[in-house]
């Protein structure tokens, strides 16, 4: 939930502030941890602007005249931060209370800035600026990679700040284990004990907003997976159709070759060895195309490649076992019916 004050307050008034929020919501029933964040994970407003792409200034680098350092996206959050959305802590420790404004600035970076700028070291213990060198934040922890921006855009490079060092925080994260409908008066009474005409609204569940991330492109894979449907069964009823118009115009020869003696498993056996062998040979160019083509709707997966292996030798064997049986039915028919009545028939 997004917190305003009712009037304007100096930063240390805002701390203090934030850690009243804090201790009163955090002293409700069934709250697990709270914590104050500028960003979090699928939070709308984040998604809309994207990154603040800030350049820093790594201890130690010389940058070339003009130019600027690596970008980040910067997070002020409280200590509880990564303990309430789940975020491991890989390497290092955690914000704690010591980490106010007299002592040393710290920062957290998480595995993708770390993997970039310290490829084959560890970042703890190494300093960085985002102004121009006049605050120097040591490293303090390495925190795994989250999709702060939308499952569709990999994780970008993120420092994170405490509120104590930095500034005011304005959106409030609540991990209780009350059902969200029930927790969220109990919460806003809280936030209004601190202060009576503080507003409190954009309220939503992280899970809520998650899912409203897959809202368009669940429509449109709806939507294509519903014409793949109809292709499907369109495709499967052609297969079966020629397959089995192929073997009854064939009824002569069949019965020619009982005529001369072999056996009718054995001519089962010829019709649907050569009616699967058609069918893979199509399948075969199938998925050829398939492949080609399913990079298109790349940008409409997720955790999952456009190339799946479990979905394509699904569909194989699904147009595989129409061929079989379009192949088995009719030639089944023509070989328990007598040869000689097969042949007067044509």
């Amino acid at each position: 939930m997004r917190l305003s004050p009712s009037f304007t307050y100096d930063i240390d008034k805002m701390r203090i502030l934030s850690h009243r929020v804090l201790t009163r919501v955090g002293s409700l029933a069934a709250i697990q941890s709270v914590a104050l964040a500028s960003n979090f994970p699928f939070n709308p407003d984040g998604i809309a602007t994207g990154p603040d792409k800030t350049d820093i200034e790594i201890e130690g680098r010389t940058l070339a005249k003009g130019s600027l350092g690596p970008v980040v996206n910067i997070t002020v959050m409280s200590p509880a931060y990564f303990p309430t959305i789940r975020q491991p802590i890989i390497e290092g420790r955690d914000f704690t209370a010591h980490d106010d404004a007299k002592a040393q600035p710290v920062a957290i970076v998480n595995r993708a800035l770390a993997g970039h700028q310290w490829p084959s070291g560890s970042p703890v213990g190494k300093r960085l600026s985002f102004n121009r060198g006049k605050t120097w934040f040591k490293v303090v922890g390495v925190v795994g990679d989250v999709r702060e921006f939308g499952l569709d855009r990999p994780p970008g490079d993120e420092l994170y700040l405490t509120m104590d060092q930095t500034s005011f925080p304005s959106d409030l994260i609540v991990r209780t284990a009350l059902d969200p409908r029930v927790a969220s008066p109990l919460i806003r009474a809280a936030l209004h004990e601190i202060d009576p005409q503080m507003a409190v609204d954009q309220v939503a569940t992280v899970k809520l907003l998650q899912q409203e991330t897959f809202t368009p492109p669940r429509v449109i894979a709806s939507l294509l997976g519903l014409f793949a449907i109809l292709a499907t069964l369109i495709s499967a009823g052609g297969i079966g159709a020629a397959l089995a118009l192929s073997v009854s115009q064939r009824r002569n020869e069949l019965g020619i070759r009982m005529a001369l003696g072999a056996q009718p498993n054995s001519v089962l056996r010829m019709v649907v060895r050569q009616g699967l062998g058609l069918a893979l040979v199509g399948v075969a160019l199938g998925i050829v195309g398939a492949s080609a083509l399913a990079r298109l709707i790349s940008s409409l997966l997720y955790a999952i490649s456009p190339t799946d292996v479990l979905t394509f030798t699904g569909a194989s064997l699904l147009f595989l076992a129409v061929a079989l049986i379009a192949c088995l039915i009719p030639a089944r028919q023509i070989i328990l019916i007598d040869p000689v009545i097969a042949l007067r028939q044509e």
